[in-house]
């Protein structure tokens, strides 16, 4: 998994973390749901709402608010924020047939030609 992140506008760098907790406190704090968030139509308003949710482990760790990083957003680190983002959640959440092998493909093959388990071979 590629981080991705943006950079405030005191030059500071946020990675965004998309976890299955950071998205459940996202979408409970905003009414982001994962649908809006795979088509990547939010309201600038649930964006910013959701936003600090997935930097919550570096907010601790420089104990700052989600306040404190909402000020520190201005129109071009919402375009950043967004455009990584995006390829984050794709990640963490890709299509289902992004994942599987083709038919016919050499993984299929492998499988075929896989060693059976000892003791699970005919005798005579």
């Amino acid at each position: 998994m590629q981080i991705r992140s943006f950079v405030d506008t005191e030059s500071v760098k946020w990675d965004i973390e998309v976890t299955a907790g950071n998205l459940l406190k996202a979408c409970r704090g905003s009414g982001l749901t994962l649908n809006t968030l795979m088509s990547m139509e939010i309201p600038v308003e649930t964006l910013l709402e959701a936003l600090p949710c997935f930097c919550t482990r570096q907010l601790k760790e420089r104990g700052l608010s989600k306040e404190d990083l909402l000020e520190r957003i201005g129109p071009d680190q919402m375009k950043t924020f967004m455009e990584a983002l995006s390829p984050s959640v794709e990640e963490a959440f890709p299509n289902e047939g992004d994942s599987l092998p083709e038919k016919g493909s050499v993984e299929d093959e492998a499988k075929e030609e896989a060693p059976k388990s000892p003791g699970s071979a005919k005798t005579s």
